[in-house]
């Protein structure tokens, strides 16, 4: 394996970090006029917008990035480098940002009495749009693009395979963004892990990933949320990564991840976790006090 674009992912970390804890604080002041307010499990006031952080964590890093390799592409060790972009880098980066459009989307929409799949679904075949229901159209087409991007050269229905991983990786992450910092706990370390299958499309969307980093106080401290936008974007960009892996991964991850949906319309995620005492003790470390 390459070490070098796992080197340029650590550095795009590091500046998606330090965008994200400067900006982030200041995104939440400017939102907090709009309609994204929220009130969480606790009856506190939050503003879904760290999400917003995350996308500027991304283009952040990966503009510059891109101007690099451009200025750079006559250099004789550029193409052994592993950095130049390839179509899982493309995948990673319109994942992000078109998932976080997307979620940003329904989070300034309002959809009363439409919820979950089905909820949207029925209020598209009678005409009606809602914004749940713009992101589950957009959110398949965007996978879909993307996995034709990140799987060049495999057969049809992998593509497939990856798109429906792709799209349900970004849907899940989006229901576990319901306690503070739940959905980074899981899906940051996914990331790291997709780093290790494609470490050049792990470079590229690394300063999204930092920028979940750099929020991830914030959302603790129950001082803003990651919102749809935020949720959607990150677990839109794991799933690109996770579907660079072979192909008895894309299988298995479908399926657990098609399961796993199908059981949120039944089974609530934190009264599960809330029941088992290990999930629980990770769920809510560094939360704050669940008294106060």
């Amino acid at each position: 394996m390459q070490t070098w674009p796992l080197v340029v992912a650590l550095i795009g970390l590091l500046v998606g970090f330090a965008v994200a804890r400067w900006a982030a604080p200041q995104l939440l002041e400017a939102l907090a006029a709009t309609n994204l307010s929220r009130v969480n499990y606790r009856q506190r006031t939050v503003v879904a917008g760290l999400g917003v952080a995350l996308a500027v964590g991304l283009l952040a890093w990966a503009g510059p990035l891109a101007l690099f390799t451009e200025l750079a592409a006559g250099a004789a060790w550029l193409p052994r480098s592993g950095i130049a972009p390839d179509g899982a880098a493309v995948a990673a980066i319109l994942a992000g940002i078109a998932f976080a459009l997307l979620g940003l989307l329904d989070d300034l929409v309002q959809d009363q009495g439409h919820r979950g799949f089905r909820g949207h679904l029925l209020a598209l075949a009678r005409g009606q749009i809602t914004g749940g229901g713009i992101k589950l159209l957009g959110g398949a087409l965007v996978a879909l693009v993307a996995a034709l991007l990140a799987g060049a050269g495999r057969p049809w229905y992998l593509m497939l395979v990856g798109a429906v991983v792709i799209a349900s990786s970004a849907n899940l992450a989006n229901l576990l963004d319901l306690r503070p910092g739940r959905c980074t706990k899981v899906f940051l370390p996914l990331w790291l892990v997709g780093c290790l299958l494609d470490p050049t499309a792990g470079a590229w969307s690394a300063g999204l990933a930092g920028a979940a980093a750099g929020t991830f106080p914030l959302d603790l401290g129950e001082r803003g949320m990651l919102g749809d936008a935020g949720a959607n974007a990150l677990g839109g960009v794991v799933g690109v990564l996770l579907v660079t892996g072979p192909s008895w991964l894309l299988w298995a991850l479908a399926a657990v991840l098609l399961a796993l949906q199908a059981a949120s319309e039944r089974v609530s995620f934190s009264r599960v976790i809330d029941g088992n005492r290990w999930l629980r003790a990770v769920d809510r470390l560094g939360r704050q006090n669940l008294e106060g």
